[in-house]
């Protein structure tokens, strides 16, 4: 297994949440090993905190470090290129608050990262290849941080966003580089046809037409029961369709999911308790 990757969490994260199993997982595939540290948060949370958890791991942060920060560990990650004495393989900051207002948690942020100012020099001179990533419709930090962002650190975003025939290239460019079968699952797909068209779902269901070496599935998730009957004749007749209907949580399920929740929340904050005593 190769090393040198590292997973930032956010504010009351855990290496067990988000996308963070899935992405160790794909990781892991390709021969790397991501560490995912736990810092102390929300109890304890600093930066000299979290610092201190890092130093743990200081001498497997080289030259060929790859670094992924998300939400206020991505605020992490840039105090810490600030601090490096060498440059670091690659940097991926996901929902990264540096201060651009609405942010949800900006008091907290700002009183960990002590401001909003930072050296863009030595961070775009650490940070190797950058590459940001940010929802339009994040609910906790705003999107204009991702555009600040990618601003400072010197990546050129179209004023309007990339139009989704780019989107759709990039998508089959990465597609093309190994050999795989995909299963590609689209959430709230009703949403996707709302606020895209359905012309997308329509270069989608003919993906394999245009593929070689790689064959893709797709699935669909939406709430809306009618969501297949308003779709174009040509797309309906490419899906293949077999629908599989959930019907809704009664109240032990979600008295089930509520307790699992809690148990983590728990869980969380009596790791966080036991790192701070170990430092």
């Amino acid at each position: 297994m190769k090393e040198g990757l590292f997973i930032f969490h956010g504010t009351g994260g855990h290496p067990g949440e988000n996308w963070f199993p899935w992405l160790k997982q794909e990781l892991a595939k390709e021969g790397y090993d991501a560490t995912i540290p736990q810092f102390p948060t929300p109890e304890g949370q600093s930066l000299e905190a979290w610092l201190k958890v890092l130093k743990e791991y200081e001498s497997s942060i080289q030259g060929n470090t790859v670094l992924i920060g998300h939400s206020l560990g991505g605020l992490f990650l840039l105090r810490l290129l600030e601090r490096l004495k060498e440059p670091v393989r690659a940097v991926f900051l996901v929902s990264a608050p540096i201060g651009v207002k609405p942010i949800k948690n900006w008091d907290g942020d700002y009183a960990f990262s002590d401001g909003f100012n930072f050296d863009w020099e030595a961070i775009k001179s650490n940070a190797g290849t950058s590459t940001v990533y940010h929802s339009d419709n994040d609910p906790y930090v705003s999107l204009g941080n991702g555009e600040e962002l990618a601003r400072q650190l010197g990546i050129e975003v179209p004023a309007t966003g990339l139009p989704t025939d780019g989107v759709y290239k990039l998508f089959l460019q990465g597609l093309h580089k190994d050999k795989k079968i995909i299963i590609l699952i689209l959430d709230e797909i009703d949403q996707l046809v709302t606020r895209a068209g359905d012309e997308i779902l329509y270069n989608l269901t003919r993906l394999n037409t245009e593929l070689k070496d790689v064959e893709i599935s797709l699935v669909g998730i939406s709430n809306s029961l009618m969501f297949t009957d308003n779709l174009d004749p040509r797309i309906k007749s490419s899906l293949s369709e077999e629908e599989i209907n959930f019907p809704p949580y009664n109240a032990i399920q979600i008295q089930d999911i509520l307790k699992g929740r809690a148990k983590n929340v728990q869980l969380m904050r009596q790791e966080s308790m036991e790192m701070q005593e170990e430092h």
